[in-house]
Formats: structure tokens, sequence, C-alpha cells
């Protein structure tokens, strides 16, 4: 089964899409609320969240072929 997001707005609980792609006639789906800044969520800083932004914001760092060849083939959830 394949999913599809689509950014839609609510006005009196009816669902209008933002782009002028058509909803299915029938369809079950899950609501997500955001917030009403424009989906923009605020972050407390916290340790664990300014070490996370801290490591996706770093710089990448250069793999030789042998090392990316092999991050492609470990399996990082066996354990």
């Amino acid at each position: 089964m394949s999913y599809k997001t689509v950014e839609v707005e609510l006005h009196n609980g009816r669902v209008t899409p933002l782009d002028h792609e058509a909803l299915p006639a029938k369809a079950r789906a899950w609501l997500t609320f955001l917030p009403a800044n424009g989906g923009l969520v605020r972050v407390s800083p916290d340790e664990s969240a300014s070490g996370l932004r801290r490591f996706v914001s770093a710089k990448d760092f250069p793999l030789t072929p042998e090392q990316f060849q092999t991050s492609m083939d470990t399996d990082f959830f066996e354990q």
C-alpha cells in the first residue's frame, strides 16, 4: 500500500487541498493538525535537540569508496 501526503485547509469541517490536485472521491486518511503559524513548530532548546541540530547542520564528511560501499551494505538496525 502506498501513502500520499497532501497539504489541505479545513474550513467549517470541509477539507480543501491547497494545491490544484484533486482529492479522491472516497478514501481513508489520517489527519494531523499543524500550528496556526504556518506549520512552524518551535522546539525548546534542550541538550538532545541541540545535539541533533548540531549533527544535522554539520558539514558532510568525505567517505572513501570502500567506506561508502560498506555503509550501503551494512544493516544499521541489526543488533
